[in-house]
């Protein structure tokens, strides 16, 4: 069958693809993690504390 090595390559792109993506993501999630905790914890005590008054 001809056609049997373009399905194959087609699905090993795909896989390759998918591998890429989660790895990327796993990267943006471990780089991204202090900022944005950072970012939570600010709007936490902004949050609480009150203004005299009001």
């Amino acid at each position: 069958m001809p056609g049997g090595g373009v399905l194959v390559a087609i699905g090993t792109g795909a896989v390759a693809g998918g591998v890429v993506l989660v790895v990327a993501a796993a990267v943006m999630m471990g780089t991204s993690r202090r900022p944005l905790l950072a970012a939570v914890t600010g709007l936490r005590r902004a949050g609480r504390t009150e203004v005299a008054g009001v």
